[in-house]
């Protein structure tokens, strides 16, 4: 029955610990993972409706401080919610006009330079292209691999409904894919129209004292809005927030872990005690024939290693199942099969536990005077 708890203990113990190392590897990743844009020194406001006729002057006058490297204004969030989607119908492409799903982004002419946004084939929206609010689109990577094209520029589609029905667009230019939502979800195809109806400001400050250029881009503001806060977070920021609960679990896996690596070491200091004190002669006995401090260590210590390495067999493929199904509801995730270390530290965790734990009391009894322990006999 003792030997049994050890067992479990352990199993509960490292199964946790696992599955902590392996959350916090997944939230490590997704913080430092290249989106396909630049988060970084990203100011954004989610109020840009306030601004109503005065979004452009806001942008303008914001753009006339050295302390603002660019500007713009868009209705949708990298990672937030997309805003249109589905009423997308190839030209020319399908006979039957299969409508395919796309994502729909509506932006300003400075979205893709505020937000580090590269175009790999064709061109940005241009001010001096007039007919780009009309007619051009944007497209991603992953819309050219969908649609399988060689050559997408000036490939068309019917997109929209409205008054006049459908509105016919041509692809200007091909952009890097970026991850649109969260990583929870994988990259899909994009479409990004000119468009003057908008929800959000970012605005890309230089480096530097970063409440300095916040002030800035406030002192702007109230020009507009004398009475109104502007509300504001950062980039960066916004995005992390999506991982909230994936925070909690870790923190709550984390304190579970300690938990029951705590209840594991009494479970075990009540054991080695009793152990110990059975063999308190017999510890005697190995000492007076010559057996040092450090071989009666391990060879008590072995005993247990025994029941760590047992829990440790039912615990690893429990946590590998585990970890395993909850990193598939992630498109982009670490691979359980790159993280062998992290059941090496976890048994070496264990390990290292027992060791010190049973060594305590072996010590304890070890260096007792051998005459003492055998005086009874």
């Amino acid at each position: 029955m003792r030997s049994g708890l050890v067992v479990f203990q352990f199993f509960v113990s490292m199964t946790l610990i696992i599955a902590t190392l392996i959350v916090y590897q997944q939230l490590h990743y997704m913080q430092d993972k290249k989106l396909g844009y630049d988060k970084d020194q990203v100011l954004f406001l989610p109020d840009a409706r306030l601004l109503g006729g005065n979004q452009n002057a806001f942008e303008e006058q914001l753009l006339r401080d050295s302390r603002v490297v660019s500007a713009t204004i868009s209705r949708s969030v990298p990672g937030g919610e997309i805003m249109d989607g589905t009423e997308i119908y190839p030209r020319n492409e399908n006979s039957n006009g299969t409508e395919i799903h796309a994502n729909i982004y509506h932006v300003d002419y400075d979205y893709l330079k505020t937000l580090g946004i590269h175009v790999v084939q064709g061109r940005n929206f241009s001010k001096d292209n007039p007919g780009d609010t009309i007619n051009a689109i944007l497209v991603n990577e992953s819309m050219v691999s969908r649609m399988g094209w060689k050559d997408p520029l000036g490939r068309k589609f019917l997109s929209g409904g409205g008054p006049n029905g459908p509105q016919e667009r041509k692809v200007v230019g091909v952009i890097r894919d970026y991850n649109q939502n969260s990583l929870y979800d994988a990259i899909e195809p994009l479409i990004i129209l000119l468009s003057n109806d908008h929800n959000y400001v970012f605005v890309r400050l230089a480096p530097g004292d970063t409440k300095v250029r916040l002030k800035a881009v406030q002192k702007t503001w109230k020009e507009i809005f004398a009475d109104q806060p502007m509300e504001f977070t950062f980039l960066d920021m916004d995005l992390d927030s999506q991982y909230k609960a994936d925070q909690k679990r870790s923190q709550l896996f984390t304190a579970f872990s300690c938990l029951t690596v705590f209840i594991a070491c009494l479970g075990l200091l009540g054991l080695a005690a009793f152990t110990t004190e059975q063999r308190t002669k017999e510890i005697g006995v190995r000492k007076v024939v010559g057996a040092s401090v450090r071989s009666l260590v391990m060879l008590v210590s072995g005993e247990f290693f025994i029941l760590v390495a047992a829990g440790m067999m039912i615990a690893f493929p429990a946590a590998w199942y585990f970890t395993n199904n909850w990193l598939q509801n992630f498109s982009y995730r670490i691979e359980m099969t790159n993280e062998w270390s992290t059941f090496l530290v976890a048994a070496l965790i264990a390990f290292a536990i027992t060791l010190i734990t049973v060594g305590f009391h072996v010590i304890r009894v070890a260096v007792l005077n051998p005459v003492r322990s055998l005086r009874d006999d």
